[in-house]
């Protein structure tokens, strides 16, 4: 009886022992950094505020139905990716209230071309010939009553 016990008692041991160079068959997660250089766009509305958290979808030159990469902005109106080739990158960014960018980019000019954003809001000449229109509109209101007025009289 004592004999078995102790027997009992190292195979217990034995198995202890032995179960931390076992591997363990479970899920894991792992990571690594790395230093690689990535494209950040930053968005920005047309007062200087930064469109935070905004969605933003990446188009491969390859492949401009189907995104390489969905995201958000950070709080500071920016997303980072990483193009893994070259040539012209699609960014669709959307704020879902109806302000956006669609830009295409291109990492193998980036060095020396920068960014190139095309806003969808409307550019300074636009507005000026908006406010032109809206002056020439008084402008044939005020005659439309004027010639009104010389009728009735």
């Amino acid at each position: 009886m004592k004999r078995a016990f102790v027997m009992v008692l190292c195979a217990g041991a034995l198995f202890l022992l032995g179960a931390g160079d076992n591997p363990v068959f479970a899920h894991g997660a792992r990571y690594t950094t790395d230093l690689a250089r990535a494209m950040v766009i930053r968005v920005e509305y047309d007062n200087g505020e930064p469109i935070s958290y905004a969605e933003v979808k990446i188009f491969s030159p390859d492949d401009q139905k189907i995104e390489y990469q969905k995201g958000r902005t950070d709080k500071k109106g920016q997303f980072f990716f990483l193009p893994e080739t070259g040539g012209e990158w699609k960014v669709v960014v959307s704020d879902g209230m109806g302000h956006g960018v669609v830009a295409h980019v291109s990492p193998d000019t980036m060095a020396t071309t920068g960014l190139a954003v095309q806003s969808s809001s409307m550019q300074k000449w636009q507005k000026v010939i908006m406010a032109l229109c809206v002056v020439w509109g008084f402008i044939g209101l005020a005659l439309f009553q004027q010639a009104r007025m010389m009728r009735r009289q």
